[in-house]
């Protein structure tokens, strides 16, 4: 396969015999407030959301009483390639610091073998948020979901205000799709949480089941064919977003 080739010009190249030393310098630039001590942080290692490159999402809980998703990282089993993402993702979430609408970035705990690297939690991502208020047709009622237009219409917009921002700290995605969008209910509403570190290359189902996510369903032409990435390839997944919250959550490209 090609090797992703990084042009946002936040990183280079990050070989395997000094990415412990680029680890450390990210984690020098953290706040003290960022700096998880193991102790604070408990793990509910049966709970897995989803499984990605950097290893498995699981359910968690900081200081005791606040709900939140762990990215469970190993450094040694990382090859090369995924240990430069890895470091990009991270110089990416102190690049642009917190925003309403991006899934809040908590902080890392480290130990002798591992990393942790904590978000605020959320129940669902979009693709299944979509799904879960879809109405039975065959009911006497004539709407097809749960969800206002205006609703599903503010969603759109916090979707693409938050990609704006991005492009406008000069950062490009790369994975954007109903997976990567994470939704959560706050003051009686739902808003947008854009997920920005790591894919998840795995859904874990509520019976356990592990399914592959197809993300290329999402890539723009340029991508598939190149490697080559952009605001505008950016531009594109969000545009098949925006369909798929139209229809609901229906598959991109199903035929």
């Amino acid at each position: 396969p090609i090797l992703e080739v990084d042009n946002n010009g936040f990183i280079s190249d990050v070989s395997g015999i000094n990415f412990k030393e680029k680890l450390q310098e990210v984690l020098l630039n953290l706040d003290d407030d960022q700096k998880i001590i193991r102790k604070n942080l408990s793990l509910d290692i049966d709970n897995i959301l989803g499984i990605g490159a950097f290893g498995d999402v699981i359910r968690g809980q900081l200081n005791t009483n606040i709900p939140c998703q762990v990215n469970v990282v190993s450094s040694d089993d990382m090859d090369p390639p995924v240990q430069t993402k890895f470091i990009r993702d991270l110089n990416n979430l102190l690049q642009f610091g917190f925003h309403k609408n991006m899934l809040n970035f908590m902080g890392i705990c480290q130990t002798h073998d591992w990393f942790f690297v904590v978000f605020e939690d959320t129940p669902a991502t979009l693709k299944q948020f979509l799904i879960v208020n879809r109405q039975d047709t065959s009911l006497s009622s004539q709407r097809v979901t749960n969800l206002g237009e205006n609703e599903v219409l503010r969603l759109m917009y916090e979707l693409g205000e938050t990609i704006e921002y991005l492009q406008y700290n000069k950062i490009v995605h790369k994975n954007i799709n109903s997976h990567t969008v994470r939704i959560k209910r706050q003051n009686s509403a739902y808003t947008i949480k854009l997920t920005v570190f790591g894919p998840t290359l795995y859904h874990i189902g509520e019976d356990n089941s592990k399914s592959m996510i197809d993300e290329e369903r999402w890539q723009a032409p340029e991508v598939m064919r190149f490697q080559k990435y952009s605001h505008a390839s950016d531009v594109y997944s969000f545009a098949l977003v925006l369909w798929e919250m139209c229809c609901l959550g229906g598959t991109v490209y199903g035929s």
